[in-house]
């Protein structure tokens, strides 16, 4: 998923990862996450009979469903004792992030700290409740060395010597509980790296919004901003009406009238032969002139947040050439 995206129904664009905290909210209420779905067919836990299951997110961004959520700020683990055992495990860290000046990789290797640290709170004996059946479990610290070092860089190396002593401690643990043989273990990486020539660099995202296209670019996502217009031509022929609505539904699943809207009807040689403006309910009415072949009459629909639409009287689309609009003689 990209880091930032366009929420058509509520025309805003978000970015969870910069938010980080109380991300779930973004969900769709159609999608059940795992820890729903483990919850579903388990039941919730109940502190008071001890009835149903634990599920733990530990930095991970989704944890809608989670009965411990590191960043819904949902926690079963006391803060006080959760910054002792902080303070216990900080040697992990490798000194070079302070040494070598980059913060942002020593936070990082904090935040890998915390998640630890709740981990083996959750699975201590002392927890006055079961363990998780299902951990979720986070770690930032190779991929924020990753970006900063690059992915051939020696630092990477330290990066996962750090990540696993903390992956180390948890498994310990576990098997210390006696938890080790009936847990399944599944990792998997945040993404691949490599390296590339920058003297390919391209921005396509750009090329859209020089063409002059109207659209919200959260690079590389593109998102068009269209009206939907309906033509309808009365049956005598002396008159059309032209409903503009913006494409995109609200969050009441209808599509928004299109206010100010200017409607052309255009004849041969782009000769403009009727023009109005919609109103409030996104209509406007234009006579139509006599003599003329209506399939020769094109209707153009203009407004200055979307992008232009060119009709036949029939409702039917003058299809624009957009390689060429974006490119132009290049193609």
């Amino acid at each position: 998923m990209n880091p930032t995206y366009y929420l058509r129904e509520t025309r805003q664009v978000v970015t969870p990862q910069g938010s980080i905290w109380e991300t779930e909210r973004y969900l769709a209420d159609e999608v059940e996450t795992l820890y729903e779905a483990i919850h579903r067919n388990s039941g919730k836990w109940d502190p008071s009979t001890g009835k149903g299951v634990i599920t733990a997110s530990l930095n991970e961004p989704c944890g809608r469903g989670a009965t411990h959520a590191t960043l819904e700020r949902r926690l079963l683990v006391d803060p006080e004792r959760m910054r002792e055992v902080a303070k216990e495990n900080r040697g992990d860290t490798n000194p070079r992030w302070k040494e070598e000046g980059l913060e942002q990789v020593y936070r990082y290797s904090g935040t890998d700290i915390q998640g630890v640290v709740q981990s083996l709170m959750l699975f201590d004996s002392d927890t006055p409740h079961q363990p998780p059946v299902f951990t979720f479990h986070e770690f930032s610290l190779t991929d924020a060395v990753g970006h900063e070092y690059g992915p051939h860089h020696e630092a990477l190396r330290d990066a996962l010597v750090e990540t696993d002593k903390r992956i180390g401690k948890i498994l310990s643990l576990l098997d210390r509980r006696g938890l080790f043989e009936s847990t399944l273990f599944v990792i998997s990486a945040d993404h691949g790296m490599a390296p590339t020539d920058i003297g390919l660099a391209a921005d396509p995202a750009q090329a859209v919004i020089e063409a002059g296209l109207k659209a919200v670019v959260t690079s590389p996502l593109i998102y068009l901003l269209d009206m939907d217009v309906t033509v309808e031509p009365s049956a005598d022929g002396r008159t059309v009406s032209a409903t503009v609505l913006e494409n995109d539904t609200d969050a009441h699943g209808e599509k928004p009238a299109l206010d100010g809207a200017d409607v052309q009807v255009i004849g041969r040689h782009a000769k403009v032969l009727a023009e109005a403006k919609t109103d409030a309910f996104g209509v406007a009415g234009l006579p139509l002139p006599v003599g003329e072949d209506p399939e020769s009459l094109v209707m153009r629909v203009e407004h200055e947040r979307f992008n232009t639409r060119r009709l036949r009287l029939d409702g039917t689309n003058l299809v624009e050439d957009v390689g060429k609009r974006l490119y132009g003689s290049h193609m």
